[in-house]
């Protein structure tokens, strides 16, 4: 591969990598695995993608951490390509790609070599692309409606189910921006009528009719909507506990959803004040009794192994 590399450059420097007139590719990547950069040439200019790894517990995927266009340089430049942040040269017969857009303000000089799977080139270029993306479109959803988390691990059941994620990736890049745009009109399509349907809720909780406030829960009791469904709840244990234990009663389809929603100290301090013969109140209760017997068990035994490491280290 390195007598390859010699060659292209050398050639580079006076002709097209292909030949004149041609337009074909030529990718290149990093040959450490400490870095995962791609290149791809073409006959004036190239295109660099630099990914990090993100390795979360619901799954795993790359990231676009810099991305640059550079552009050919004469046979004369100490550089091969030069772009605003990168540069390529050629240094004893091995090429190497600078990377100065660092957060430590330091240039990696990191060797590169040439590529034949371009299949996979695009699959780790397109998956970095579509997380980075994705995550954004979650923060941005997020800072709409902040009621209601919209997480980026959506993006990864997405992806599983793409058939296309080896295709070239401006291809994919143009298949990926329609499909986030659909994803995100969709989502706040959803979200903007479940909020509205929150604040009417909340804003006229006093005098709510028991039908519309069990119509409404009814409506955001999906997983979904968690974020939605307790908001309501809390203004129900706050200003109409009767109707708490109303809804807990007459709707066993609810009650787990209701206990599960159930969340804070002036809550809990309405529920235990209520005078009400219901069983949901005693499962309220017996509940958080052993949520809050769970809590310390798992505090003591965080502690108990703060003391042993302590131990053992003193040791």
């Amino acid at each position: 591969m390195k007598n390859i590399v010699f060659i292209w450059a050398m050639s580079l420097c006076m002709v097209n990598v292909y030949g004149k007139g041609t337009s074909k590719k030529l990718f290149l990547s990093s040959t450490k695995k400490k870095h995962t950069v791609f290149i791809e040439i073409n006959d004036q200019s190239a295109y660099l993608f630099r990914l990090g790894y993100w390795n979360k517990p619901m799954g795993s995927s790359y990231s676009l951490i810099q991305t640059d266009t550079l552009s050919r340089q004469s046979s004369i430049d100490a550089y091969l390509f030069i772009g605003t942040n990168t540069k390529i040269q050629k240094d004893q017969n091995k090429l190497y790609v600078l990377l100065s857009d660092t957060p430590d303000k330091k240039v990696l000089k990191i060797e590169i070599d040439t590529v034949t799977n371009e299949t996979e080139i695009n699959q780790y270029i397109n998956n970095g692309y579509w997380h980075t993306n994705f995550s954004t479109l979650s923060v941005e959803v997020n800072a709409m409606y902040p009621i209601d988390h919209y997480s980026f691990y959506e993006g990864y059941r997405y992806w599983d189910r793409f058939t296309n994620t080896q295709i070239y990736y401006q291809d994919f890049r143009a298949f990926a921006d329609n499909k986030l745009k659909i994803i995100r009109d969709s989502v706040i399509e959803a979200k903007s009528s479940r909020s509205q349907l929150t604040q009417h809720t909340v804003n006229n909780i006093s005098t709510i009719s028991y039908t519309e406030l069990k119509n409404n829960l009814i409506a955001l009791s999906d997983d979904s909507e968690r974020g939605y469904f307790s908001t309501i709840v809390h203004a129900v244990c706050m200003q109409r506990t009767d109707l708490l234990f109303k809804l807990a009663d007459d709707n066993p389809s609810l009650k787990e959803k209701l206990l599960y929603a159930i969340q804070g100290k002036e809550s809990i301090q309405k529920i235990r004040a209520a005078e009400t013969n219901s069983p949901f109140k005693r499962e309220v209760i017996k509940d958080r009794r052993q949520t809050t017997a769970m809590l310390i068990k798992v505090g003591t035994l965080y502690a108990a192994l703060g003391v042993l490491v302590v131990y053992l280290i003193a040791r």
